[in-house]
């Protein structure tokens, strides 16, 4: 039993998203939209998470409230369903049902059991990839996964049964009508600039470039990980700069879409953070091997200092953007109204018939 798939490949995605991409495909659902929640920022405080290192306080921020199922519907017209197995003969029956219906099954596990994952039986990891064909005699699966873009791989039941594994199927949602290119820049323009919590994600940034600065614990946030690239710390810089790749990625698909200059100029600007972004991640990862280390973190602080700075004001021109084009709309709205009041019962002026 077996379905069709070609390995999506965007080196872009992370796993979680390249499964619901490599899903939507099949419907031709517009992939730069997935990214519109991509651009984020958090910091927990010392006091809020007492004892934990700073990489484990990180988040990049990217899906407000992590409500995934709800952004998925919004920009992609999916609907996202979850199961939870009790055992490899739910799982079976499932994939089963789902091949019968020409669709991929989701499958998110730890990665301490996915024997095609680098850090298989080594670290703990949330990791997700898509089933797209059934073995009954052999009972494995093969799957589609953002780690090969060039092969399928498959698993089996006993790595399966190892871990508590959770699947998604999907639903096609008619009919899709992707958000106005406004209402995209201003709510996601808003969420980095929300104060709800007494502060935005800018001064969530300038926390956590004076906590560098102050001396980061470089050698406390990395050794007790099996590679440097998978402790928190790395994890989470890393992301936050892929993600504003992504989000520069979707303001240049809506620039395509709504001929808007000004929005092609911000892409160019986000990017140029994630290029940011980057650097200080090496810089940081870089000090790990210096013996003084105080000076580049020092330096380091400064440049999340700035980053924060020409993201806000980034973000800032966002919203004015979406705000004003989303007023210009109501406004056209509001006289369209006026002029079916006034001509409605006679018909339009004749020259406008």
């Amino acid at each position: 039993m077996q379905l069709k798939r070609v390995p999506y490949g965007n080196k872009l995605l992370n796993c979680f998203e390249h499964m619901i991409v490599s899903a939507a495909s099949m419907w031709d659902r517009d992939e730069p939209l997935h990214f519109a929640c991509s651009w984020g920022f958090e910091f927990k405080s010392r006091e809020e998470e007492g004892g934990k290192s700073v990489g484990e306080r990180l988040y990049n921020g990217s899906y407000p409230d992590r409500d995934l199922a709800y952004h998925i519907e919004r920009y992609f017209g999916i609907r996202l369903n979850t199961h939870r197995p009790r055992n490899t003969g739910e799982l079976a029956d499932l994939v089963r049902r789902e091949l019968g219906r020409n669709q991929p099954t989701g499958v998110e596990m730890d990665s301490l059991w996915c024997p095609f994952h680098p850090v298989y039986r080594k670290q703990s990891l949330p990791h997700n990839f898509l089933i797209t064909a059934f073995d009954e005699t052999g009972g494995k699966f093969d799957c589609i996964d953002s780690l090969f873009s060039d092969r399928t791989e498959s698993i089996d039941f006993f790595h399966l049964e190892q871990a508590s594994v959770i699947c998604y199927t999907f639903d096609r949602l008619d009919p899709f009508i992707p958000p106005h290119w406004s209402g995209i820049a201003r709510d996601a323009a808003s969420c980095m600039l929300d104060k709800a919590s007494g502060e935005n994600a800018f001064d969530a940034m300038r926390r956590f470039a004076g906590e560098v600065s102050e001396g980061l614990d470089v050698q406390a946030e990395l050794e007790q990980y099996p590679w440097l690239q998978t402790s928190p710390l790395f994890l989470q810089l890393h992301t936050i700069a892929v993600n504003r790749y992504k989000f520069s990625e979707t303001l240049a698909c809506l620039h395509r879409t709504s001929g808007v200059e000004e929005l092609k100029e911000l892409s160019g600007r986000l990017y140029e953070c994630g290029d940011l972004w980057q650097t200080a991640e090496h810089l940081i990862l870089k000090s790990y091997y210096m013996k003084n280390r105080a000076a580049s973190l020092e330096k380091v602080g400064s440049r999340i200092l700035r980053l924060a700075d020409a993201e806000e004001e980034l973000a800032r021109r966002l919203y004015e953007l979406g705000a004003q084009a989303q007023a210009d709309e109501a406004c056209g709205a509001h006289e369209a109204c006026e002029m079916h009041k006034v001509h409605g019962a006679h018909g339009l002026p004749g020259g406008l018939q």
